[in-house]
């Protein structure tokens, strides 16, 4: 085992992780009962925590990684079915943008 997890390092997880890794092969986690991204190095190292703190924003449940950003997809209720909200958030964990978003049946497969 190279480096382990351990919960409630900076991310408590009551139910459902979901995980993505970039190029570099920084590994971003976040829950389902959570509103926090978290970022962790290759090697293990913590390298940051973003938390999403609307309150009508919530149950996230896939990340995909773009070139220079982090986008992570929540299931809020409020949003019409086909929509879904997208926090995204630079690969450093600052906040870029807030947006309401069809999800593309290929990144379904997430």
């Amino acid at each position: 085992m190279q480096w382990e997890w351990r919960e409630g390092e900076a991310l408590t997880v009551s139910s459902g992780l979901t995980a993505a890794v970039d190029v570099e092969g920084t590994i971003y986690v976040t829950g389902y009962f959570s509103n926090a991204l978290v970022a962790i190095s290759a090697d293990g190292e913590f390298l940051w925590k973003a938390v999403n703190s609307n309150p009508d924003i919530y149950w996230p449940y896939a990340i995909d990684v773009e070139k220079d950003q982090v986008n992570v997809w929540y299931e809020t209720p409020a949003a019409a079915s086909e929509m879904h909200d997208v926090i995204s958030y630079s690969k450093e964990g600052a906040l870029l943008s807030t947006q309401r978003r069809i999800r593309e049946a290929e990144k379904e497969t997430l």
